[in-house]
């Protein structure tokens, strides 16, 4: 029986006795929020959307409230470089460095975006902080500039886990059409035949934004994946673009400031604003709330 919601959602699997584990999502409201929130071009629309999906997909072993997994793309491309930030309860939030990058396409197949191009060469680093533990980092050179090739990569020589990952993010003249993306993993001590099978049936597996326009949902595009009859389907839980910051969080931030800069500040008799680069808002703090902040110290 297939796990399944209305909206953006994640479905996590075990199949094959157990030996290969499966995640699926659809993304297709946080991204057109994320679109939106930063009135990006498609072209940056489907990179970050892409990074989101991945980021997203990666952040499923998480157990804690407080657990969050943080992705960072610095390039020499037009883009410029891509941050995200996902929280164990499914919110993502994210931006890129240049949200207007020009629409390029593939030159064999003149619909689909040339996200390569646009990001070029570059360094991809994931920060996973977890309660109870010091944060881990982890770096890569990028491989493709296409996204899900460079979280691939990652996994593989930074966690040293085989991955299978496709993302998918297909635009229309409304926007986002269908955005998701799914994560398949042996798990440790699979079998060859096991591995020998996932290779197979990876290799004529159609896009994520073919089978979205089909219909499927993620649930589904599991099954059609892994072609189990007894998968087993462990949890179905909610994803959104959701920032969570506020006025207060942001006054917190500046009262770590010292003394010194916070008088600065006060002395320049004016009012400051901060932004907050994943939500897109500013926050304006008038002179008399900095030298309150100063007082507190």
């Amino acid at each position: 029986m297939y796990l399944t919601i209305d909206g953006d959602h994640m479905v996590r699997a075990l199949a094959l006795d157990g030996q290969v584990r499966l995640t699926a999502i659809q993304t297709t409201d946080l991204v057109s929020e994320a679109r939106q929130t930063h009135d990006l071009s498609p072209l940056s629309t489907v990179a970050l959307g892409r990074f989101m999906t991945g980021l997203e997909l990666m952040a499923m072993d998480l157990k804690n409230e407080t657990d969050e997994i943080t992705g960072i793309i610095k390039c020499e491309g037009e883009l410029g470089g891509m941050t995200v930030v996902v929280k164990q309860n499914g919110d993502v939030k994210g931006f890129v460095q240049n949200s207007k990058v020009a629409s390029y396409f593939k030159e064999d197949d003149a619909h689909k975006f040339d996200v390569h191009r646009a990001v070029q060469n570059g360094v991809l680093t994931i920060i996973k902080s977890q309660a109870g533990a010091n944060p881990y980092s982890g770096s890569v050179h990028l491989v493709s500039g296409e996204i899900a090739e460079d979280l691939t990569y990652y996994m593989a020589s930074s966690e040293q886990i085989p991955t299978i990952l496709g993302l998918g993010v297909l635009l229309d003249s409304n926007g986002v059409k269908h955005s998701g993306g799914y994560l398949v993993q042996p798990m440790p001590g699979a079998s060859e035949e096991v591995l020998t099978y996932l290779e197979q049936r990876i290799s004529a597996f159609p896009d994520v934004s073919y089978l979205m326009e089909e219909g499927f949902n993620p649930a589904q595009i599991l099954d059609l994946f892994i072609g189990d009859p007894e998968i087993d389907y462990l949890e179905v839980k909610p994803v959104r673009y959701q920032c969570d910051c506020n006025k207060d969080r942001i006054s917190r931030a500046l009262a770590t400031l010292s003394k010194n800069d916070l008088d600065e500040l006060a002395e320049e008799d004016k009012d400051v604003e901060v932004h907050c680069e994943f939500c897109n808002t500013d926050y304006v703090f008038s002179v008399d709330e900095i030298r309150s902040l100063i007082a507190q110290k």
